[in-house]
């Protein structure tokens, strides 16, 4: 499970930027004027995320990308000399404690589209941070004591200074909890970003070491778009699960052997009706948690409505019966705490008075009719599959609900 939530998004970045690194040593090798072309490499493909990020509407990505792009530009520009002189100390600090602080913000920015007003203010919000920036550049004065309680390091592995040190962690663990909560490519991108960015500034004085990463980075960016977008078109976005389209995908080569099954929500048309659709829809999520963790090898979608389908590749419907008898005895027997809109108060003041003399929410409990059929002879397939199933499911809401029925 914690492989699945957490890590399991972080494998395609994390393999792009340590790819980067391994290739570092051989690009260091190549001749001169490669090299000179190779520090362009971030900007040409900035060009091409930027264009993606507006293809697909994604404000925070190409936010984020832009950002990436000035932050190369200032090392280019500005940290190319020693450290010991005092300009580019001033650079150094300030752009290695605020850009984890810019990322972080970008973060929390609802993605509202870029051709927008929110477009246009949050651009104005990331801007502050960079006139800050400029400010302090041109009075350095100001960053006395910044410099005096803060200084980068002469450490053997590393000269960041300990406050970059601590903003760049927290901002990892900020977006790993982000990760963990919304499931959002972008946030797995951002986590991989922050890590790469602590990694180039430790390894600073390395040859190349930053045109490697942040052309890695704006690689990165270019997967978190990607898949952002491939997944608002495969993924049924109120439950979180495959829909429609995935499972048609899913179908068109699902091997020698399999098992369909159809699932359906039992009134639930009646229960939309009583308890209001924002209800209905809080059940269509925890119904879909449900199916998203079965086992033996099935793989759940969402098929339309208040209908689930799950497929189980090169299994036998024996072995398969007993896993989705164990997703409907769970959802049957799962609690749902509703609080119906007539008991709530019209007034703060009301509210007031009934706050402590509420009863306690109304529990009630759904279940689901499962029909399930296999591949054979006679249903050779999947449309013909998936027509069994259906039909099993139908005999299975006949014969009471809350059963499953598999087709003869």
């Amino acid at each position: 499970m914690l492989f699945s939530r957490l890590l399991s998004p972080l494998i395609i970045p994390l393999v792009i930027v340590f790819s980067a690194l391994w290739l570092r040593a051989t690009i260091a090798q190549l001749p001169e004027t490669y090299l000179l072309l190779i520090g362009y490499l971030p900007h040409v493909l900035l060009v091409v995320s930027g264009f993606l990020c507006l293809q697909f509407n994604q404000l925070r990505s190409l936010l984020i990308t832009i950002t990436l792009s000035i932050s190369c530009l200032i090392i280019q520009l500005y940290l190319q000399n020693s450290l010991q002189e005092n300009t580019t100390l001033i650079v150094f600090i300030l752009l290695t404690t605020m850009l984890p602080v810019l990322l972080l913000l970008i973060s929390w920015f609802p993605e509202r589209g870029v051709l927008s007003v929110y477009g246009l203010l949050y651009f104005a919000i990331i801007c502050l941070p960079l006139a800050l920036a400029i400010y302090l550049y041109q009075n350095p004065s100001l960053l006395t004591t910044a410099v005096l309680y803060f200084p980068i390091r002469e450490w053997e592995f590393s000269v960041l200074s300990p406050l970059a040190v601590i903003i760049f962690l927290f901002s990892m663990i900020h977006q790993l909890g982000r990760l963990w909560l919304y499931q959002q490519p972008i946030d797995a991108a951002l986590s991989v970003i922050l890590l790469s960015l602590l990694i180039n500034f430790v390894l600073f004085d390395q040859t190349l070491i930053s045109i490697v990463i942040f052309s890695a980075l704006q690689l990165i960016i270019i997967w978190a778009v990607l898949k952002q977008s491939h997944d608002m078109a495969y993924r049924d976005e109120l439950t979180g699960l495959p829909g429609r389209r995935a499972l048609n995908e899913a179908l068109k080569s699902p091997g020698r052997k399999y098992v369909l099954a159809m699932m359906d929500i039992d009134h639930f048309k009646n229960f939309n009706d009583k308890y209001g659709h924002d209800i209905g829809d809080d059940v269509l999520k925890i119904v879909a948690s449900k199916m998203a963790q079965i086992s033996g090898g099935g793989r759940a979608y969402r098929y339309g409505g208040e209908e689930f389908t799950v497929l189980f590749k090169g299994k036998e419907l024996e072995s398969c019966i007993p896993h989705l008898e164990a997703v409907r005895a769970e959802i049957a027997s799962y609690l749902i705490s509703i609080r119906e809109n007539k008991t709530r108060p019209k007034s703060g003041k009301e509210g007031k008075q009934q706050r402590g003399k509420q009863s306690k929410p109304k529990s009630i409990s759904v279940t689901i009719s499962i029909g399930v059929a296999k591949r054979t002879a006679n249903l050779l397939t999947p449309e013909q599959v998936l027509k069994a199933a259906d039909n099993a499911l139908y005999k299975a809401k006949n014969a009471g609900r809350n059963c499953l029925i598999a087709a003869k």
